[in-house]
């Protein structure tokens, strides 16, 4: 056997038993104070020692304490002892080969591994860093994904969904004999791994907090390890286009300078186009001053009709529906038994108009908020069958008033409480429930059903409401969800309507990141289906 493969089957023979870091750090003092010839001039070194081995070892910090110990204990080896000096190169050999240095865990350990396996170390430790950080914003689905569609190089790695590292450095040493091979295969296969990962990140969030989450990981990383020496190093396997400032420290001085002098003409060219973009701009901005003083009187136009229909509109017709219906409730105690019939039909209608005008009115605020931009949706934990319980209820003079059974079909699984807007939830779901009604002939059924789904992979909470009525016809289809939008035979049933209440049910359910889609069939009957995100 070749002195290479005899050297290679010892290694492997260490990594059959790990080293624990509190066994490796005993070994390091042990090693270390052995070679101390005059301990009273170390005295507090040694007592600092004392004190770190008896501490638990979960102790904050105890690395980075062991740390600074041992390089004071190796600088006065190696400088000021008079006797028996040591070079830092060859204590540090002599402390590996002795205490097992490759098969050693923690942190501590990097400080006498060779060069290239440090760097190895440095980059394995790194990417598990970013990955577990990572794991919260992508999601178990895309980690389960990312951990799938591992490169090649790193099939085998995975157990108990992680990567262990100790089957990936058995790799690495296979992969070539030559120490510089190794950590080539080591840094290639680390760069794929991350690349998937970035392109997990970018699906979940967007590219400034991928950016921002990997500055955060490599600068704690950092500061973790600021005993070892060359960290920077690790960068070479990050992505192109992620902590490009912090890689200039790892460049030579000839590429730095010419890094700094392509990066400073790109600065240069697009000075030079920005200053062309301000002549343009400069050229508009006299024409679009005109303009805006044009779009202020129509928004100062606008904001006082807004105004006027509030205070003068809204607030009298809602008085007027409450004692509208007082009336009708009085009616059977104060009017003559022959007047009793044609007072309620005429209360009844004063009611429906009232409520018909103020629906116009809500619908034509939340139009103004949509095209104004300024539709808020605000979410709170909600049960979706308590809303739509509460506009069932809302609805039931209306379903007598029409002939209509109303069913609720509540048979699935109870539902989750989830994040809605509930207001904006009630508003969906009474505007289809009220079509619903208002577009079935006597006799007729509207089932409503609430139950959770999934789509694209994601939890989402469905409502459909499928009712025995007119239908839409198929070119009507398109143009169903459009603002003002009434198809003939829906005029030709209710005579009144704005043809708000649809367009309104899309945005509101497009806000909460949802869909909405029908399936109708004319003279047969409608179902109007939405999804809802359950987060």
């Amino acid at each position: 056997m070749s002195l290479v493969g005899k050297f290679r089957e010892l290694i492997q023979g260490l990594f059959k038993k790990r080293v624990s870091a509190e066994e490796f750090e005993r070994c390091v003092f042990l090693a270390i104070t052995k070679r101390v010839v005059a301990k009273e001039a170390v005295q507090g070194e040694l007592g600092e020692i004392d004190s770190l081995l008896r501490a638990p070892a979960g102790f904050e910090d105890r690395t980075k304490i062991a740390a600074r110990l041992y390089l004071r204990l190796e600088k006065y080896i190696g400088e000021e002892q008079p006797k028996n000096r040591i070079s830092r190169e060859t204590l540090r050999e002599m402390i590996f080969n002795s205490c097992h240095g490759e098969a050693a865990e923690g942190d501590l350990a990097l400080i006498f591994l060779p060069q290239y396996l440090r760097r190895v170390r440095l980059m394995e430790k790194l990417s598990e860093a970013l990955i577990d950080k990572s794991r919260h914003f992508i999601g178990e689905e895309r980690y389960v994904n990312l951990l799938n569609s591992l490169p090649q190089e790193l099939n085998g790695s995975v157990k108990n969904g992680k990567i262990d590292w100790l089957v990936f450095e058995q790799k690495v040493r296979q992969s070539a004999a030559e120490p510089e091979k190794q950590e080539e295969f080591a840094s290639q296969t680390l760069s794929k791994l991350l690349s998937g990962l970035v392109h997990g990140l970018l699906e979940a969030i967007e590219a400034a907090r991928s950016e921002l989450l990997f500055r955060e990981v490599y600068q704690q990383f950092r500061d973790n390890l600021n005993f070892v020496e060359n960290v920077p190093q690790v960068l070479r396997i990050v992505p192109d286009g992620i902590l490009e400032e912090e890689k200039l420290e790892i460049l030579e001085k000839p590429k730095l300078v010419d890094e700094l002098r392509k990066r400073n003409q790109e600065l240069e060219f697009a000075m030079a186009q920005l200053s062309e973009e301000k002549k343009k701009l400069e050229q508009e901005q006299k024409k679009l001053a005109v303009a805006l003083d044009d779009l202020k009187a129509v928004d100062r136009a606008k904001s006082e009709f807004i105004d006027v229909v509030s205070h003068q509109f809204r607030t009298p017709l809602s008085a007027a529906r409450w004692n509208s219906e007082i009336i009708g409730d009085e009616l059977a105690n104060v009017a003559p038994e022959e007047l009793k019939i044609k007072l309620a039909e005429y209360n009844r209608l004063i009611q429906e108009k009232i409520v018909f005008i103020i629906n116009i009115l809500e619908d034509v605020y939340d139009v103004l908020a949509i095209e104004g931009k300024t539709l808020a949706i605000e979410k709170k934990p909600s049960q979706l069958w308590e809303i739509v319980a509460d506009v069932l209820k809302e609805q039931e003079k209306e379903a007598e008033r029409e002939r209509v059974s109303v069913i609720f079909d509540r048979s699935k699984a109870p539902l989750k409480e989830v994040l809605l807007d509930p207001t904006k939830i009630h508003r969906i779901c009474k505007i289809l429930i009220r079509n619903a009604i208002h577009y079935t002939p006597e006799k007729g059924k509207v089932i409503v059903s609430i139950w959770e789904g999934e789509s694209e992979g994601k939890p989402v909470l469905v409502f459909s409401v499928k009712d025995t009525g007119i239908g839409v016809a198929q070119e009507d289809m398109p143009k169903l969800f459009t603002k003002f939008f009434r198809a003939k035979n829906a005029v030709k049933k209710i005579a009144d309507g704005a043809g708000l209440g649809l367009y309104l049910v899309k945005r509101f359910i497009e806000a909460h990141g949802g869909a909405i889609w029908v399936e109708s069939e004319l003279d047969k009957g409608s179902t109007f289906t939405f999804a809802v995100p359950e987060s």
